[in-house]
């Protein structure tokens, strides 16, 4: 593409003995890759697969050459060749000094039949165009004026498959002194390296805001898509690097994770979950033949498989969209769906395959208009993706952390009751200690005194954790204050009538009373049974609370001697679990029955607590 601009400037030879400098060149090239060019070949420049110098030559006849507005898609026949000539008209500006810039463009360029220069050995079996951008200072044998200019590139296989090459061309012809006005106003560029900024800022804001919280699968998925999305914008902007081929592959490698994790992202969104008889084969399928395409691209002429790439990467992209589709639908009725942000997921994939394809091949414009420049489609939806899945990030992770405040307080409610119902004052010869796992347990206990001189003794433990056993602990402590006076076993019964029934929980529990003169009835709800001075008493083990309406419990009796001591237990003793899964067990339980209850609580915690610990021992102390 050439640009004709108005002369200025003294006579064009005595700029030539003062051409700018390297430091110049260097200055150009760096500006040229902080604002990337992207300039399109006119539709009347005529194009040719093959390679033969001659047709440098401005005299050749290229009339039965091919035109880009005539060309339509790439055939099986144009991947078997990479190399490609194009020959279009031009205008030399007549300020001086003039440069020819080009980006990404591994070719030999030619004006009226002189060779200006080459981005790298194009007559190697593999060339490299070294550094991303050039620049090419017009020798003072081409006068301003029409020029033909003619160049040689070379296509690594399946590079076509991406974009029609023919469509893009990456040459200018500016005036030096007006490179970077020239620029500004030539460029189409797809707002990459402002897009990846904007990119990497909703990463950090991210990570910020999801600091110190747990990280699900879907928060890790939106975090490496955004972490994914904006190296790969940013690595096609030319920025990072100068090597045309490093920059490419590594661009190339961050495409190839980022459709998967849009897949998978619009899966979970839609509520199905990643299993393994449809991730596997799509990443195989996918990875495969995404490797096979790099492997080609690395060989220096195609091999007989190149040319099915024209088929295989655009089906890439639309089997993703498929995928995607099919969960976009299914997904579509569940109430937690969030639809919009599903279907711009799917849009994502849409525009990512119109935008690579069809805009390349002339289907479709490169994209939107915007400040002077195009906003290619693929990053538009690379950016609207993202800008969505980091507001839904956001504000999910507010929503969690508001829910987590208001469970909070609730559990911090429920702990200063918990507190209140078992915080009572021990009659003489009896310890009470509860070491709750959380920050409400399930374990309760209660000493009530009667007035005939007797205590009941309840222990128990609430299937569960958290607000619902917290609840349900509510309810049995009420129950055998309110009916204190009943009989083990008949208290048992009447704590059952008030548990419910098809719940899916449980709960067992003990009763004792033990009179003035050391008599003791007990009824066990399948429960740990007491110990007493070391050994465990034998009772008779009922159903569970809460199981069968019509469960009925037995008593035992035993006598208690002066000093004799009664320990009950909950199964957070007997279940606590080292660091070497080796359980506390029931013969430690048993050998450390007879000390205090705080030195029972605390050997168990020591070994590992994880479940709530009570212990409970009367000592009669006459």
């Amino acid at each position: 593409m050439a640009s004709a601009f108005p002369s200025r400037g003294p006579d064009r030879r005595h700029h030539r003995r003062h051409r700018p400098e390297d430091r110049t060149t260097r200055l150009v090239t760096l500006l040229l890759l902080a604002a990337p060019l992207l300039a399109q070949l006119r539709g009347d420049a005529r194009i040719h697969r093959g390679d033969d110098l001659r047709w440098a030559d401005p005299a050749f006849d290229d009339s039965a050459w091919g035109t880009v507005a005539s060309k339509g898609l790439p055939t099986w026949e144009d991947f078997a060749v990479n190399r490609i000539w194009s020959r279009s008209r031009v205008v030399i500006p007549s300020a001086q000094p003039v440069a020819l810039v080009t980006r990404f463009c591994m070719c030999e360029l030619y004006l009226n039949g002189v060779r200006i220069g080459a981005t790298g050995d194009l007559n190697a079996p593999r060339p490299s165009p070294g550094r991303s951008v050039q620049v090419f200072w017009l020798p003072a044998s081409i006068p301003p004026g029409p020029a033909l200019l003619a160049v040689r590139e070379y296509l690594p296989p399946g590079y076509e498959a991406v974009s029609a090459l023919w469509r893009l061309h990456f040459v200018v012809i500016t005036p030096g002194s007006e490179i970077v006005p020239t620029l500004e106003r030539t460029e189409r560029v797809g707002l990459s390296s402002e897009i990846a900024i904007l990119q990497f800022f909703l990463l950090i804001i991210v990570m910020v805001v999801l600091a110190g919280q747990k990280i699900d699968l879907l928060t890790l998925l939106i975090g490496a898509y955004l972490l994914v999305a904006s190296l790969n914008t940013y690595l096609y902007s030319g920025m990072p690097t100068t090597d045309f081929f490093l920059n490419f592959l590594v661009a190339s490698f961050c495409t190839v994770l980022s459709v998967p994790l849009v897949v998978f992202l619009v899966a979970l969104l839609s509520g199905a979950k990643l299993q393994a008889f449809w991730v596997v084969p799509y990443l195989v399928l996918h990875f495969g033949f995404r490797g096979l395409w790099t492997l080609d691209y690395l060989r220096p002429d195609p091999a007989p498989w190149t040319p099915a790439f024209i088929f295989i990467y655009p089906g890439l992209y639309a089997l993703a969209l498929a995928i995607a589709t099919v969960f976009l639908i299914t997904g579509w009725r569940r109430p937690a769906t969030p639809r919009f942000l599903v279907a711009a997921g799917v849009a994502t994939l849409l525009l990512s395959l119109l935008g690579r394809f069809g805009s390349g091949f002339g289907v479709i414009p490169m994209g939107i208009p915007m400040f002077g420049r195009v906003l290619i489609w693929d990053r538009f939806a690379n950016l609207s993706f993202s800008l969505l899945v980091a507001i839904y990030l956001i504000e999910r992770a507010r929503t969690r952390r508001t829910e987590e405040l208001r469970l909070k307080g609730e559990l911090k409610a429920a702990q200063s009751i918990q507190a209140l119902l078992l915080g009572q004052s021990l009659p003489t010869g009896v310890e009470a200690v509860y070491l709750p796992a959380s920050e409400v347990g399930g374990d309760f206990y209660q000493v009530l005194p009667h007035p005939d001189g007797s205590t009941l003794f309840v222990v128990g433990d609430v299937s569960g954790k958290g607000l619902k056993a917290a609840l349900v602990v509510s309810m049995m402590t009420g129950a055998a204050r309110a009916q204190a006076a009943l009989s083990p076993a008949a208290l048992l019964a009447e704590m059952n009538r008030v548990a419910g029934f098809d719940t899916g929980g449980f709960i067992t529990c003990l009763a004792c009373r033990i009179d003035p003169g050391g008599s003791a009835t007990i009824a066990n709800a399948g429960h740990l049974g007491p110990y007493r001075n070391g050994a465990e008493v034998p009772t008779d083990s009922g159903l569970p609370l809460g199981i069968d309406p019509g469960a009925t419990y037995t008593e035992t009796h035993l006598q208690l001697q002066p000093f004799e001591t009664l320990t009950f237990v909950t199964d957070g003793v007997v279940e606590a679990e080292n660091h070497h899964r080796e359980l506390f067990g029931f013969d430690r339980t048993r050998e450390i029955s007879t000390k205090s209850a705080w030195a029972i609580a605390e050997s168990a915690k020591a070994w590992g607590q994880n479940d709530d610990i009570t212990v409970v021992t009367v000592r009669r102390t006459s």
